[in-house]
């Protein structure tokens, strides 16, 4: 065979075995972006499902030792110094009381003098709990066999805490027709204090 016959078939070789390399190589990255994704094991790593969640909008108030309570459609929450708040979907809530405001105060009117059969025995602007920080932990229910003054059943009944001197306290009780008040005070259930002569002389004056 003469020089230009063996040149061709080199020629005709090296084309052919680049095409197949070429193909080759193209196959590869196709299968690669096909597999993509998917670990040695053929696990992927792809999400199952995406979410179609919103993160929930907040209002958020301070209610601290909080009573809850649902009337109707709308959850309310008692707390210590005299905070409330009230919210329909337990996620954004809105204050309704005006704290320790006496008199006009949203929860118990003239707060000093509606509750003054507490405060005489714990105190209610003591060095303590100087500015009248004298009311905490509420718990809030509905009795539907209180009866009222007016003859009629049904009342909220609202027991505190009063406290404003760490020697005394007391425990009483308020009610309302109305959820959001005004509370009438009715009466004082516990004295405590460090002497039980003390506690008990305040029942007999």
């Amino acid at each position: 065979m003469s020089k230009k016959g063996w040149l061709g078939i080199v020629v005709a070789l090296v084309v052919i075995t680049t095409v197949i390399i070429y193909q080759s190589v193209n196959q590869d990255e196709g299968t690669e972006e096909v597999n993509s994704g998917v670990d040695e094991e053929g696990i992927s790593d792809a999400p199952l499902f995406t979410s179609t969640l919103t993160e929930p909008t907040y209002q958020d108030v301070s209610v601290h030792d909080p009573s809850i309570i649902k009337v109707d459609d709308q959850y309310y929450v008692f707390g210590t110094h005299i905070e409330a708040a009230k919210s329909q979907d337990l996620l954004s809530w809105e204050r309704f009381t005006n704290g320790y405001t006496t008199p006009d105060n949203v929860l118990y009117g003239d707060l000093s003098e509606n509750l003054k059969e507490s405060f005489r025995w714990a105190g209610e602007d003591d060095a303590d709990s100087s500015g009248g920080f004298a009311v905490w932990a509420p718990d809030i229910f509905w009795n539907e066999h209180y009866l009222n003054e007016d003859g009629t059943k049904g009342a909220y009944m609202m027991h505190y805490s009063a406290s404003s001197t760490y020697i005394r306290s007391a425990i009483g009780f308020a009610v309302s027709k109305d959820i959001e008040g005004p509370y009438e005070y009715v009466d004082t259930l516990v004295y405590s204090g460090f002497t039980a002569t003390e506690s008990m002389m305040i029942r007999v004056r």
